[in-house]
């Protein structure tokens, strides 16, 4: 999550991706990673739930008509391995 792939911190095709899909992408803001993983560490392995973002989080979503707006939520899995998978939402 803290590098270029899809949702992470470095990731570029976010807004591309929003409107190629039609679907809303959501981006981490690395200070949001800690709380993420948090929240997965309280799941049980393969264990997937949706969770809310703490007040003043920087995470975004990129819309699909181009706009962005600040994420609230997120869904998250606990991979079992020490990693997991997720994203913020609106």
């Amino acid at each position: 999550m803290t590098g270029s792939g899809k949702h992470g911190v470095k990731w570029k095709e976010g807004a591309a991706r929003a409107k190629d899909t039609g679907n809303p992408q959501g981006q981490w803001a690395k200070e949001d990673l800690n709380y993420a993983t948090e929240a997965a560490n309280k799941l049980e392995p393969g264990e997937s739930g949706y969770f809310n973002l703490p007040e003043g989080s920087k995470s975004i979503i990129y819309n699909p008509d181009g706009t962005t707006q600040t994420a609230t939520r997120f869904w998250i899995r606990n991979n079992g391995t020490g990693t997991w998978h997720g994203y913020p939402m609106p």
